[in-house]
């Protein structure tokens, strides 16, 4: 048997899951059966892997070469943890994030912020502590800059028809939806390129430059409601990507703001600049 851990680690076995090793060869003459592991996590100088199908437990003390059956269940750390202090300040933090963006624009109350406990992979759920839409950059930037003094996690979301979890929120974080951001700035086709914001529609970017014959090519199914920015986050494509590319082959530049409230631009209408692809570095980083 053979399973495909965290991060694309390969184990082998051949007493029927007693043991473990780490084969050395990539490649294998039978197909790999893939396990579904939730998290590799070192306590003190042991290394335990925990498989999601039955709760196997794995041991290693040897630096992960090779692998033994637990009998025993073991506490491991829990990751992502909830903040109680944040949790406690949540009525603080809720009118200080109202100060920060028009009125009407925060969301705080049980019933709505249900509709944000989860992107398309509904499996998993969890409430956030509050949901804010802004409409300007600038009030991006006061948000981030604002979380990030007082420590509070924030989750950005677009339309939330990912399947990767991608926009799934914290208990003690705040959700930053840009579905206010949804207008096209510039269309200019002798440059075959137009400016969009964050929350417009992939299909949308088709349908304003259809009737001149043009079309944008990476087409995700999900295109009549994803938006062009979970789009860039998440690197999308379609059937079109096999001629055109996918999401990266086709965006020229960025405006982004970085969890301190720094707002950075990078690419643009202009060639490509040399040195790092800050630009590439960034679409398909999934937030």
């Amino acid at each position: 048997g053979l399973a495909v851990g965290d991060g694309g680690l390969i184990l082998s076995t051949d007493d029927r899951g007693l043991t473990w090793q780490a084969p050395t060869m990539t490649q294998f003459a039978t197909p790999l059966v893939a396990c579904d592991w939730r998290a590799v996590t070192a306590v003190g100088q042991t290394w335990w892997i925990v498989g999601s199908p039955g709760g196997i437990v794995l041991r290693s003390d040897d630096d992960g070469r090779t692998w033994q059956k637990s009998e025993n269940t073991i506490d491991l750390p829990k990751r992502g943890a909830e903040e109680p202090a944040i949790v406690e300040r949540r009525a603080s933090l809720v009118n200080a994030l109202r100060s920060l963006v028009a009125s009407g624009n925060v969301v705080e109350d049980d019933l709505r912020l249900a509709a944000y406990e989860t992107d398309a992979l509904t499996a998993y759920r969890q409430r956030p502590l509050a949901v804010v839409l802004p409409e300007t950059t600038a009030e991006v930037a006061a948000i981030l800059a604002f979380a990030h003094r007082e420590g509070v996690k924030v989750v950005p979301r677009g339309a939330g028809t990912s399947l990767s979890g991608g926009a799934l929120p914290l208990a003690d974080g705040v959700v930053l939806s840009l579905a206010r951001f949804n207008r096209i700035l510039e269309i200019d086709y002798p440059n075959r390129c137009l400016v969009a914001q964050a929350g417009v529609t992939n299909l949308a970017l088709t349908q304003a430059v259809a009737g001149q014959g043009f079309y944008y090519a990476p087409d995700p199914s999900s295109q009549l409601a994803c938006t062009i920015g979970g789009n860039v986050a998440e690197n999308a494509g379609g059937v079109h990507c096999l001629k055109y590319g996918l999401t990266s082959n086709n965006l020229l530049g960025l405006e982004l703001v970085l969890i301190d409230g720094e707002i950075v631009r990078l690419g643009g209408k202009q060639p490509e600049p040399g040195g790092y692809d800050l630009l590439g570095l960034v679409t398909g980083s999934e937030g």
